[in-house]
């Protein structure tokens, strides 16, 4: 599935007032390809001002498949920890019609990969630090449970 058909999809299940089966959401951004043809991350709001991030996942009888259902299993797991720091599933659910599988987790407002990270590390220094702690925590418990964040590279 093309990155154009995946964000038409997005918009057409998740955001439109009119044809969404889910949320609704407001989609904030042009997605990302994690993995063409097979994994897609959009970054959406609910109706309750909640940041959340939505991952499409399309080409199920390859390994778009047994990406979902790593990614579903690694995710109930984490969601019954109940660590603030770690990601809660909001929905989830294979759409037949479409062929496609797709998790929401909430999300962070603010990542480090965004532009307003390194002026909010000078100037809330002592909150950041609170974060840091908290995130360090998270990974403990994560390694606890045998479970690694994929995004610590």
């Amino acid at each position: 599935m093309r990155r154009f058909d995946v964000t038409n999809l997005v918009d057409r299940l998740f955001c439109s007032s009119s044809t969404a089966r889910y949320g609704p959401y407001t989609r904030l951004d042009e997605g990302a390809v994690l993995l063409p043809g097979f994994l897609h991350r959009y970054k959406v709001v609910e109706r309750s001002d909640v940041s959340a991030t939505l991952q499409i996942f399309s080409g199920l009888g390859e390994i778009g498949g047994q990406l979902w259902e790593q990614e579903v299993r690694v995710l109930l797991r984490v969601s019954a920890i109940g660590h603030p720091a770690l990601p809660r599933i909001i929905a989830g659910t294979y759409d037949e019609e479409n062929d496609v599988a797709f998790v929401v987790t909430e999300a962070s407002d603010y990542t480090l990969d965004t532009p307003e990270a390194l002026p909010c590390l000078h100037s809330q220094g002592a909150e950041c630090v609170r974060h840091l702690g908290l995130l360090a925590d998270a990974l403990a418990v994560l390694h606890g449970q045998g479970l690694m964040h994929r995004n610590l590279w």
